[in-house]
């Protein structure tokens, strides 16, 4: 039987590649943890409106024999919530708001009100986070950094030597990273260990080196997939609408390029029947390229021969190697270096300067990459709403959310647990 014989870590990336043995026990780890997460996220919710998501499958322990691998699944990185929290603010407060908060935000993770969004970079919650450096002297950006890498990866690399943690960050954020800047409560077991809410990656001025919104968890988005593998019925007509679906299994969050098209294009695939879904190894969300077309335009002191895309640098991850799979991106910066005449803020995008980090946001995508089978397991039979709430009545309409066809077969299904708990 042809199954994969474990999970890669994030873009294959390799933390320990000059220590084989620790890299051997991250490598050991790290497949336990994603093999968890599958499986929980296959039994899923309370029975019968939420378990037993069969259409969602683990490529460990299935045969992968004619493995279907449509075109990866993509999304803006710019978050949606700001556009529908303030729709009456001009662009440049909606860009504001999206690199720094907007007014009213909370800045706990652990809000009692709960995710609105709450927390550290909380409304940058497209599975892309970011942080911009600025010039004293006029306040100037001169340096944007991008992240989706997700934390549970950084717990596991804790487990194996915080050290190599410590390494890593001073590379990614300042040579004045201590050791003890890092140890702490775990803000998601609330045991003693990584606290990934540390004082460098916990703000929007310094870092990121990982992902710290709420819902920006890979096991979240795991456990999102697979549940939206259960086709819903409300009052006896197949749910299609993405808004309804989301809100009718209770996965993700409304409002978000991400949740609500992940789950409506897997839910589209399964609806058809003859195929089951899972995420591609490596598993995970990756920055794709940023589109640099002719709305870039440098400063007229640029080299001559100089690009805007000269200044994009991927600092952890990879460009694609094969046109029908999405950039390995995990990590990337946006800088121009000093000797240049000129830094990021003198740069233009569709005519504007950039005056802010998420105006680059715009220009790129986070994207996921799944795999099918085929199966001859008879069509499910649609199940009710977890949230009868989320069906209307007979004289209420929902306006039906478009799905591209182009990515409806990309979607898989992902599965739920934090990755501290393994």
């Amino acid at each position: 039987m042809a199954t994969l014989p474990r999970f890669n870590t994030p873009a294959g990336i390799k933390d320990f590649a000059a220590q084989p043995d620790k890299q051997a026990q991250l490598d050991a780890l790290w497949n336990q943890s994603l093999n968890a997460f599958t499986e929980s996220s296959i039994q899923g919710g309370s029975a019968p409106l939420d378990n037993d998501r069969t259409v969602y499958f683990n490529p460990l322990t299935t045969d992968l024999t004619g493995v279907l691998t449509p075109p990866p699944v993509a999304w803006t990185a710019f978050p949606n919530r700001i556009l529908l929290t303030f729709p009456t603010a001009s662009r440049g407060e909606q860009l504001r708001y999206a690199d720094e908060g907007p007014p009213g935000w909370i800045n706990d993770y652990n809000s009692p009100q709960g995710y609105q969004p709450s927390g550290p970079r909380g409304y940058q919650d497209e599975y892309c986070e970011w942080s911009v450096t600025r010039r004293p002297s006029d306040n100037k950006i001169i340096k944007v950094s991008f992240t989706c890498e997700n934390r549970e990866y950084w717990n596991a690399l804790w487990l194996i030597d915080p050290n190599r943690v410590l390494e890593l960050y001073r590379e990614l954020v300042s040579p004045d990273v201590q050791l003890s800047d890092l140890e702490g409560i775990n803000p998601d077991t609330g045991r003693p260990g990584y606290n990934f809410l540390n004082k460098w990656n916990n703000n929007t001025q310094m870092g990121p080196v990982h992902l710290v919104s709420r819902p920006n968890s890979l096991s979240a988005e795991i456990y999102l997939a697979a549940a939206a593998t259960i086709v819903r019925e409300c009052n006896g007509q197949v749910v299609t609408n993405q808004s309804q679906l989301i809100q009718c299994s209770r996965y993700g969050t409304p409002g978000r390029n991400s949740d609500p098209f992940i789950g409506g294009s897997v839910n589209s695939i399964v609806r058809q029947g003859g195929v089951k879904v899972t995420l591609n190894d490596p598993v995970g969300l990756y920055i794709q390229e940023p589109a640099f077309d002719q709305t870039w335009q440098l400063p007229a002191e640029a080299p001559v021969e100089a690009r805007p895309s000269d200044y994009w640098k991927i600092v952890r991850g990879r460009r694609r190697s094969d046109p029908n799979e999405p950039d390995f991106i995990l990590h990337a910066v946006y800088e121009v270096p000093e000797d240049q005449g000129f830094c990021v803020g003198d740069i233009t995008i569709d005519g504007a300067p950039i005056l802010f980090g998420s105006q680059i946001t715009q220009k790129f995508q986070i994207a996921l990459a799944a795999i099918g089978i085929p199966t001859t397991e008879p069509n499910q039979t649609p199940r009710p709403c977890i949230d009868p709430s989320a069906c209307p009545s007979e004289n209420d309409q929902v306006v039906s959310a478009a799905v591209d066809p182009a990515h409806l077969d990309t979607m898989k299904s992902l599965m739920s647990s934090t990755m501290n708990r393994v």
